[in-house]
């Protein structure tokens, strides 16, 4: 069988990010990385495969089938992002089933969009505080306003001192 490059398939072919599954693959897994692709401006072509590959062997085979050269592989055993020119069992990014929360299908999905536009990726979500930690209050309307203004009367003094003003006071414009 004859290999078609990059080049000859981007001719025949609308860009696209392949996404190889299993059919035993979780939809809403499935779902959440057509979201990401999509946030990104990048299409995908979602393709259930005929054998059981594992995610990182999805992946590979959509990354060389895909006009972008990028591809996605969603299996029983979790989600793998590959590029083309990487070795075969050396994925992009690599999720295990019980780690690829919906959060973190999205975000796949999109980091294989942003390695396509050659933008930085997005970074996983801070985690949650531990049960039973104190939660951030939130501010007041009457404590964000003595926040802010104890902010403005330092910057204003740091300004002041900076360009020697001596007392660090704000000066308003016009007579004194």
């Amino acid at each position: 069988m004859k290999r078609v490059g990059l080049e000859e398939r981007a001719q025949k072919e609308k860009p696209h990010i392949k996404v190889y599954r299993t059919s035993d693959a979780p939809p809403e897994v499935c779902r959440e990385v057509e979201h990401g692709l999509e946030e990104e401006g990048i299409p995908g072509m979602l393709s259930t495969a005929q054998n059981q590959m594992d995610a990182v062997e999805l992946a590979f085979s959509a990354a060389q089938a895909s006009p972008l050269g990028t591809g996605i592989g969603i299996a029983a055993d979790g989600l793998a992002v590959h590029y083309n020119r990487l070795p075969p069992d050396k994925p992009l990014f690599y999720a295990v089933r019980g780690d690829c929360s919906p959060a973190e299908a999205r975000r796949l999905g999109a980091n294989a969009a942003r390695l396509v536009k050659g933008i930085p990726f997005k970074e996983k979500e801070d985690t949650p505080l531990p049960t039973g930690s104190r939660e951030p209050t939130p501010a007041t309307d009457e404590s964000l306003k003595d926040l802010v203004t104890a902010v403005v009367k330092r910057v204003l003094a740091e300004m002041g001192q900076a360009r020697g003003g001596g007392d660090g006071g704000a000066r308003s414009a016009g007579a004194h």
